[in-house]
């Protein structure tokens, strides 16, 4: 799985084409990608598209909160706050993040 392909330079696209021509029965690969004109047309050519949505803002909320749950991340809070403050901080998040939820756990894990 690579992240970011249309960030690869041309040779390195070059070669990850070669890479796939030779690998293409034995290998899989998945490519991540905001903005897939970047990506040469023949990387393009073998590729199999599909558009996935930004989750809901309610989504990430949900998303969101159960990562706090888990990792019991609101017990190492002063507790000094308004009762709902979690609400409101992971809100705030929400917001910022625009609808990419990779944005938004880094988001609530720097504010850690």
């Amino acid at each position: 799985m690579l992240y970011n392909a249309e960030f690869l330079s041309d040779a390195a696209q070059s070669a990850l084409r070669r890479t796939m021509e030779t690998r293409a029965s034995k290998v899989k690969f998945f490519f991540v990608c905001q903005d897939t004109s970047r990506l040469m047309a023949p990387i393009q050519g073998r590729c199999q598209k599909f558009i996935l949505q930004s989750p809901q803002d309610a989504e990430i909320f949900a998303i969101l909160q159960h990562v706090v749950q888990q990792e019991h991340l609101f017990t190492y809070v002063d507790k000094k706050y308004e009762a709902d403050w979690d609400v409101h901080f992971l809100n705030d998040i929400v917001s910022r993040a625009d609808g990419d939820l990779k944005r938004a756990l880094w988001l609530m894990h720097a504010s850690f």
